[in-house]
């Protein structure tokens, strides 16, 4: 049994909306297993679409060469400006419904339909490839959201950083197969000549995502029961709106919920700017093409498989917090190095320390959101956790594109990026005694 996982018969804390006893059976290896599936499949979609190959094919070979990159941006912005208007509105409404894991189920094949539909649509079509990656990442996101609002019903405060980071640890070894198997359809570089293989990656993350992520619906169990309050159809959604705003204003009062979400939005921005240009700026700015770019990239899912496991047991150690800072002290330094390379090589050791941190930022984020969650709101304070980081991977990723005119421009863009570290480092270290006093509080009393 791996460290940190409860043991048969044993059970975490759970939503104060708890089923009756002996409802559900307690949470074992094999629905912590169901849990991590779901990561092991989407990640296919980031890694194969947002990341690598799609990311590459749209912006070398789909869209116009001289807005190549500032579309790319605009596309991610509206995604995620999408998904911050819905998730506080769809977590609240998993919350007094308990409907995180039907809600996860139509994010789930919604994304798998529009995936598998970016397979139709060549050059004389990027306005409609656009588009349905921007419905696809949509759904991806917002399914993000669901799967983690699981995570206290599976975890308790003992071991919640482990289980956040066996999730991400095992969704990097999904990327690395799905990125794996697409693998031979990427030798002949990424060209117009190569496009037909170039689409049928598409095809093969659809069925990836589609087939293994099956366990998560057989296995895992929405714990949860509707809540007897909850309103009529009239009056739903001025009420799932009103809460929402009421956790708005709680957080906009709480030093603790400000620095938790405020920090995590800057750092977030630098984040997936990294995720969605590291691509990009491979292929325009050092050169590197086809297999050898592929190659890096399955090893960097290795070397973020390893980060987000080895960072979890850490975090359990010295709390989320540290974990946070020391994270952004890498990334920080990373990024300043990353301004300053001018080959493949240095390139591959930059992509690996920053592969060994970008899993363990996430899974201590998400672990401090849950910690953050009282119990009978945990899938709209993951609401609000989607909706910060959301628009963060709108905001930094746009940015970044209107930055870039050409090749010559990325070493400035990224030192921009580094302001958003820093600034996420400061804003999170001047405020970790009242975040780490909000933590404590909700431990023992189960409310904000």
């Amino acid at each position: 049994m791996p460290p940190g996982v409860p043991a048969p018969g044993s059970t975490p804390s759970a939503p104060t909306a708890h089923p009756p006893p002996g409802s559900f059976p307690p949470v074992t290896r094999k629905e912590i297993f169901a849990w991590c599936c779901f990561d092991f499949a989407n990640s296919s979609f980031t890694t194969v679409l947002v990341s690598v190959v799609f990311v590459a094919t749209f912006t070398n070979v789909l869209a116009p060469a001289e807005s190549a990159d500032s579309l790319w941006g605009l596309a991610i912005f509206i995604a995620q400006l999408v998904v911050v208007v819905l998730s506080p509105f769809l977590g609240a409404w998993a919350d007094i419904f308990a409907a995180k894991k039907k809600l996860l189920f139509c994010s789930y094949i919604t994304c798998v339909v529009f995936t598998a539909s970016l397979w139709f649509f060549g050059p004389g079509a990027w306005q409609m490839a656009m588009a349905c990656f921007i419905i696809a990442y949509i759904a991806f996101s917002l399914g993000e959201n669901f799967t983690a609002s699981f995570l206290p019903e599976l975890a308790t405060p003992a071991n919640i950083g482990r289980i956040s980071g066996y999730g991400w640890s095992f969704g990097y070894l999904g990327g690395l197969a799905s990125l794996g198997l697409c693998f031979p359809l990427i030798g002949g570089g990424f060209t117009a000549g190569n496009l037909a293989s170039l689409q049928l990656t598409n095809l093969v993350v659809a069925v990836f995502f589609a087939i293994t992520a099956i366990p998560t619906f057989v296995f895992l169990h929405e714990r949860a029961l509707p809540r007897p309050d909850r309103p009529a159809a009239g009056a739903l959604f001025v009420g799932i709106w009103a809460q929402v705003f009421g956790t708005l204003r709680k957080m906009a009062l709480n030093n603790g919920l400000r620095t938790a979400f405020g920090s995590f939005f800057l750092y977030m921005c630098g984040v997936c700017v990294i995720i969605t240009y590291s691509t990009p700026f491979a292929i325009k700015a050092l050169g590197m093409q086809g297999k050898e770019l592929i190659l890096l990239f399955l090893i960097i899912q290795v070397t973020s498989a390893i980060g987000a496991f080895l960072f979890g047991f850490v975090q359990d150690k010295v709390g989320s917090i540290r974990t946070l800072q020391i994270t952004l002290v890498i990334w920080t330094l990373v990024v300043i190095a990353a301004s300053m390379v001018c080959t493949g090589t240095q390139f591959m050791i930059l992509g690996n320390l920053a592969g060994l941190v970008i899993g363990a930022t996430q899974a201590a984020s998400r672990a401090l959101v849950a910690q953050l969650a009282p119990e009978s709101q945990h899938a709209e304070y993951f609401g609000l956790w989607a909706l910060f980081g959301k628009l963060a991977g709108g905001c930094g990723p746009l940015l970044f594109g209107l930055l870039i005119g050409g090749p010559e421009d990325y070493p400035f863009a990224l030192c921009v990026t580094t302001v958003f570290f820093l600034a996420g480092l400061v804003w999170l270290s001047i405020g970790a005694e009242d975040l780490a006093a909000q933590t404590k509080r909700v431990a023992e009393t189960g409310r904000a």
